[in-house]
């Protein structure tokens, strides 16, 4: 055991995305999470690597229930959910495990952006001018 807890899955986040273009790292703090906050113990952080269609490469975590968000990524990764699936997690409120629902609504955030953009520009190519 360490203190404060420390858990990681897969590749190192951060060291992922220096390798190859199109990897992304969300991450969020235990200092917005109402359960932490709850608990006194806000000081946290979680990080997943996603590839670029989506898919869990790795997680860290730092703080209170790294152990249980990286064994929760684990199984997520090994069966093939992807960071948008984090979205849908159903935990109970508050909950540690709010910060991952959290990263998979950024991602899905992220992703509707950049299909709205995908429209503009080929909307843009029919454009004369």
């Amino acid at each position: 055991m360490t203190d404060p807890p420390l858990a990681q899955i897969g590749r190192p986040a951060g060291l992922v995305d220096r390798l190859r273009p199109g990897f992304s790292l969300y991450r969020a703090s235990l200092g917005e999470n109402e359960a932490a906050l709850a608990l006194g113990l806000a000081q946290g952080l979680v990080k997943v690597t996603g590839d670029a269609r989506g898919r869990i490469v790795g997680a860290s975590a730092v703080g209170p229930g790294a152990a249980e968000m990286a064994s929760f990524l684990a199984l997520a990764k090994e069966h093939g959910l992807g960071l948008g699936a984090l979205a849908h997690i159903s935990a109970p409120h508050p909950a540690l495990m709010a910060s991952l629902v959290e990263l998979g609504k950024v991602f899905q955030a992220e992703q509707k952006v950049s299909a709205l953009a995908g429209k503009v520009a080929r909307l843009r190519r029919l454009l004369p001018f």
